[in-house]
């Protein structure tokens, strides 16, 4: 898969911080990805898998070899014992390496899972990610992408709205970034530190949420 910006080990994070329609600098609760097709590890090296008790939960991303992103409702007021990330493995719950969470940092504004205005948070691991084939960091972003702007999702979030199971294998999507201005007249929670993005029936959704967003 070519990116112009992502490439293997540079993917340009925005980090879903997205409602999906989407938010920047945030990341939307029980997301899953609509419409999307199979892909692998190899293509998205920075996706993580959030486990809690060897289940997987949330998405993540890599940031460096001990850091990682995620969203703070992902973490907030969870026990440290059960938290870990699955890094390097195509295969939800299976393969790759396991990291488990030694702390994790949520924005000072965060105000619990009542909103998802600045719902972030970065994870310091207690086993260092080997920086390989499958397991490379994203490179954070310069700007916010425009509207018409195409960028990639991925996860191990739902295929079908009504699905009930979650796809064996990392699944990915392409979604148009839309005006804020458009996205505040449908969804008043916006905040300007949100971006909105979406494409009719390509989206993200349960099992998604502190995944990717990243430029393709």
């Amino acid at each position: 898969m070519s990116r112009t910006i992502p490439s293997v080990g540079t993917g340009c994070l925005i980090a879903f911080t997205a409602v999906f329609l989407s938010q920047w600098g945030q990341i939307v609760a029980q997301l899953r990805i609509l419409g999307g097709y199979e892909t692998t590890i190899e293509d998205f090296p920075y996706q993580l898998s959030l486990e809690g008790g060897r289940r997987h939960v949330c998405g993540g991303s890599i940031l460096s070899k001990n850091w990682a992103l995620t969203a703070a409702h992902c973490v907030y007021n969870e026990p440290l014992r059960w938290m870990s990330f699955r890094a390097g493995s195509t295969t939800r719950g299976y393969g790759g390496t396991v990291h488990p969470f030694k702390y994790y940092i949520y924005h000072e504004k965060y105000s619990g899972r009542k909103t998802l205005d600045y719902d972030l948070a970065v994870v310091f691991v207690k086993v260092r990610f080997d920086f390989k084939t499958g397991i490379e960091p994203v490179t954070l972003p310069i700007s916010v992408p425009r509207a018409g702007e195409e960028v990639l999702v991925s996860g191990w979030g739902f295929l079908e709205p009504q699905e009930l199971s979650r796809p064996k294998n990392l699944v990915a999507t392409e979604i148009r970034v839309h005006s804020w201005g458009e996205c505040k007249q449908m969804y008043w929670q916006l905040t300007p530190r949100m971006m909105c993005a979406g494409d009719g029936y390509k989206d993200i959704c349960g099992g998604d949420s502190g995944g990717p967003l990243v430029r393709g």
